[in-house]
């Protein structure tokens, strides 16, 4: 691959990563999907579910996947195969969100849960040729500050547009369901607008896996890895109480508007914003600190926040709004410095190729930890607020424990030059 078409592709991935990354903080996780459920539906369990079910499905397929993209001389064609209808959907979904009666609240539901399932299945499936690639495109220490500058740009572009999501939502936008339709087909827009980009990633050629053949090998191999690579074990331990540790996430919005009566629209609007800040912040120090240190570093940082954000919803129980504003910037933080911290870490690591498998293999392994939120809306059923927060610093306590004797990664054979 000669320097231009690297240069291409660190500015196509820019580019594919702050579209998307628009179009995802459009149907962000935390705010706007579950303020959107909690409209159709009042049962805790399903809202908490809403926060977690595009991660939890859009794990599910990659484990099936990887063996097969990995041994395949075009990922490109993966990506493609897999991104043109997923990031199709939520046009279909505004759309049907606009046709369908806002009476009809059990059919909006059931619509919206498996669009959005498409959505993320068909991302998985995307994710793994999208490691495989990036894996041996771009050099570790310039993909962290590629990170970086992608969630900078992410980060700038939503606080200015993040107006535009107060209006939609708020008294004087078009009303329930219709803000939401007119969200959800932004969100589809920023996504088709990846796709030319997507086509046009040039693809270094690297050796297919030798040891694994079909499924009938691929599974053994699988329990291989579990066994024998203690450095991973870790890893993979270590993630899963990270997962585990956002219990309490897809709850905040939901406390800030019936707890605390802040009013919807400017609920999701100022919350919405703290994400944003909390992804600047971490966006341009992940970034600085991948490319200057080490990704290890950053998963520090990345640990801090974990803690941080739990602890201050605990908080504002007794001092208020604020302290939950911090707790949103915490997940903005987290998110921006998965990238160049613990994803930038498992990159590095992982045998040049069969990142696609390891990679699965994390992914999957979480699909578990995703169904605390569920757990979440149980405890909150039963129990409080109060309880709910504190069960998620617990976690986020064990998650910062296991963090410190992780190693430092390797450099990976087949990584480019900086």
């Amino acid at each position: 691959m000669s320097k231009w078409q690297a240069r291409q592709n660190v500015a196509f991935y820019v580019i594919d990563m702050v579209l998307f990354g628009l179009a995802v903080t459009f149907l962000d996780a935390s705010t706007v999907i579950p303020n959107f459920v909690g409209q159709i539906t009042k049962l805790p369990v399903l809202i908490g579910l809403s926060g977690v079910w595009f991660t939890l499905l859009w794990r599910l397929p990659q484990l099936i996947t990887a063996p097969v993209i990995s041994r395949s001389p075009d990922k490109r064609r993966w990506m493609l195969f897999s991104s043109i209808p997923g990031r199709l959907t939520f046009l279909v979904i505004a759309l049907l969100t606009v046709l369908i009666s806002p009476s009809n609240r059990e059919l909006l539901l059931i619509v919206f849960f498996i669009g959005y399932g498409i959505f993320a299945i068909a991302d998985g499936i995307t994710n793994n040729a999208w490691v495989a690639l990036i894996g041996s495109a771009v050099p570790h220490r310039t993909r962290g500050i590629m990170f970086g500058v992608a969630q900078v740009i992410t980060a700038v572009s939503i606080l200015v547009v993040q107006g535009l999501l107060r209006q939609l939502l708020g008294p004087s936008g078009p009303g329930y369901p219709l803000n939401y339709a007119a969200v959800f087909a932004i969100a589809g827009v920023l996504l088709t607008i990846t796709l030319p980009f997507v086509a046009n990633f040039y693809e270094r050629p690297m050796p297919s896996p030798t040891r694994v053949i079909g499924m009938s090998d691929y599974l053994p191999y699988l329990g291989q890895i579990l066994r024998k690579d203690r450095i991973f074990q870790h890893y993979l331990v270590m993630r899963f109480v990270q997962d585990a540790s956002v219990i309490a996430a897809p709850f905040f919005i939901g406390y800030e508007v019936t707890v605390l009566q802040v009013p919807s629209a400017q609920a999701v609007s100022d919350s919405l914003l703290a994400v944003m800040i909390g992804n600047l912040l971490g966006s341009a120090l992940g970034g600085w600190l991948s490319h200057r240190f080490s990704s290890r570093l950053v998963i520090y940082m990345h640990t801090v926040a974990i803690v941080v954000g739990p602890l201050a919803a605990l908080l504002s129980v007794s001092v208020g709004r604020d302290a939950l504003l911090i707790s949103f910037a915490c997940i903005g933080l987290i998110t921006a410095s998965y990238g160049p911290g613990v994803f930038n870490w498992l990159v590095a690591y992982a045998p040049v190729e069969e990142r696609p498998v390891y990679n699965s293999i994390v992914n999957t392994f979480g699909v578990v930890a995703l169904m605390v939120p569920l757990i979440g809306g149980l405890v909150l059923q039963f129990s409080s607020y109060s309880v709910l927060f504190g069960l998620a610093l617990v976690i986020a306590i064990a998650a910062a424990l296991l963090v410190i004797p992780l190693r430092a990664p390797p450099s990976g054979i087949g990584e480019l030059d900086d």
